[in-house]
């Protein structure tokens, strides 16, 4: 059976007899190694464009996140709702995420990493560009959550550029997946600026479906992971992905059989026509309980609590700097993120002693609500890019005496983001100087740790792994939200918001550090 599932499952563009199969003499070799050699002796080309597709799809979330607001209001306005109906519309979408990366991260272990990123990307594209022209706005409301559920599936696309990668460069190459993040806050702020006051919120909402319409046909053309084929038992599969790769790349396969390097192989020997739903729907389960294991149940618990302090910090610095900041400093401009909490908590500007005291991201005629800050909207975005920017050269470092490493370059990036974000709770010179650097530090930290994550488990767990530690910062984000709007005191705030830090700083510096290992 195994063999039939192995002939049933192969890609058509992946059906090729591998190079290496013309000569025997040729050694066997572990997946890194292979795909190594490859780089090594071949143009780069595939390895170029694999990283550009993939964190092309890793920008799903990114777009939804910062597109929310430009939603709501535009929705509300178009049909004349009032502002319950825009609580709906963000709690379903936001629901739509959570069960969409709670869905799609196991599936990504059970069914492969190509299939589920290339199958969300279409969906998304198709429910994206349909919600555009919803007629009403409940139908409006059901097409986001699809596309909401659809977006979960960007853990996926992370843990493929990981394995595919060279083992000293990962840590580079995976980040950008992490400036990819930041390109599509940049992106969504910058479409809307020029097309929602001239051909309006549909357009827009169309539009914004370009990049992942554009990447459907390069991200068919990927191969799925070879080191994700090996963990399942198909070694033939494996070859053939191998050979795509170095055909693409213009050189010779550098081996005719595979070293398994992965700890636990699931489900070789079930074709897939035997997959029931019930099957999958345990599968799931049964991948999420492996987290909780005894063998991993340690690990488990450190790198959740250390990503719910991390983003709990982070999330306080950003609605710090835009919602409360900058009221004191008299710049006059209201965050998404506050919007979409205001909706989410049903937050009142008027009973929340920091929050803002208009809408005034909001611009032009008080009879709209569908214009915006777009210049100010557009310079925050910016933060997220430099962040990831600056961990580039140190992660893959480990030897670096201070700094170095997964876990050195978040030591002193949280370090930095605390002391930055302490002295941003009083009334200094440059203040806002500082708030920018304590979000840009924390961000920058928090995508390391977003690579360290899925280096920490092997291959047949490690989407799993992302999806299930993306869903425990949300208890961090809920209880920073509760602590800026509380009105209290800016020091406070802040002081607050860095032992936050500090605490995540604590947790993550004990994990295992992940830089120049191999994966398993």
């Amino acid at each position: 059976s195994s063999n039939f599932d192995r002939k049933t499952q192969r890609r058509s563009f992946l059906v090729m007899e591998p190079q290496s199969s013309q000569g025997s003499h040729q050694p066997a070799m572990e997946i890194q190694g292979a795909l190594e050699t490859i780089y090594a002796k071949g143009s780069g080309w595939f390895l170029f464009r694999g990283t550009v597709v993939a964190c092309v799809a890793s920008m799903m979330m990114s777009v939804e996140t910062n597109m929310i607001t430009f939603l709501t209001y535009c929705s509300e306005d178009q049909w004349d709702l009032g502002s319950v109906a825009g609580d709906v519309l963000v709690v379903c979408i936001v629901f739509g995420i959570m069960m969409g990366t709670l869905v799609f991260s196991p599936l990504g272990d059970i069914c492969g990493r190509r299939a589920i990123i290339f199958f969300s990307t279409a969906c998304l594209v198709v429910f994206g560009i349909v919600s555009a022209w919803a007629p009403s706005f409940w139908i409006f409301v059901v097409l986001r959550t699809c596309v909401g559920f659809f977006e979960g599936a960007w853990t996926v696309a992370l843990s493929y550029i990981l394995e595919l990668v060279p083992t000293e460069t990962r840590g580079r190459f995976t980040m950008c997946a992490n400036v990819a993040w930041g390109f599509g806050s940049v992106f969504v702020a910058a479409l809307a600026w020029l097309v929602i006051p001239t051909l309006g919120w549909r357009w827009f909402t169309s539009l914004s479906m370009l990049p992942f319409a554009v990447n459907l046909v390069p991200l068919y053309l990927l191969p799925e992971s070879p080191r994700w084929l090996l963990s399942q038992d198909r070694e033939e599969d494996a070859l053939a992905s191998l050979a795509y790769i170095a055909k693409t790349d213009g050189c010779e396969m550098p081996c005719s059989e595979l070293i398994p390097t992965a700890q636990d192989i699931f489900d070789a020997d079930i074709p897939r026509e035997e997959r029931t739903f019930g099957f999958y729907v345990k599968r799931m389960w049964s991948s999420y309980r492996e987290l909780l294991s005894p063998e991993l149940r340690w690990l488990t618990l450190r790198v959740w609590a250390a990503i719910s302090f991390i983003i709990g910090g982070y999330a306080a610095l950003v609605m710090f700097d835009v919602d409360v900041l900058s009221e004191e400093l008299g710049l006059d401009v209201y965050s998404a993120t506050y919007a979409v909490l205001e909706k989410v908590l049903h937050l009142s500007p008027r009973s929340v002693g920091h929050a803002p005291k208009s809408v005034s991201l909001l611009s032009g005629s008080a009879g709209s609500t569908c214009t915006f800050e777009y210049e100010f909207i557009l310079w925050v975005a910016t933060s997220e890019i430099l962040g990831a920017v600056l961990m580039m050269p140190f992660i893959d470092r480990p030897n670096l005496i201070v700094g170095g490493g997964r876990v050195g370059s978040q030591v002193v990036s949280y370090a930095l983001a605390t002391i930055a974000a302490v002295v941003c709770g009083y009334d200094v010179p440059g203040r806002l100087v500082f708030a920018y650097a304590a979000r840009g530090l924390a961000c920058g930290g928090s995508g390391v740790l977003m690579i360290q994550i899925p280096e920490l488990y092997n291959t047949a767990q490690r989407v799993t792994a992302v999806g299930a530690s993306s869903i425990a910062s949300y208890p961090g984000l809920g209880i920073a939200t509760a602590i800026v709007y509380s009105g209290w005191s800016d020091s406070a705030m802040m002081w607050i918001a860095a032992i936050a830090l500090a605490c995540g700083l604590g947790f993550t510096a004990c994990l295992p550090e992940t830089a120049e290992q191999k994966l398993d």
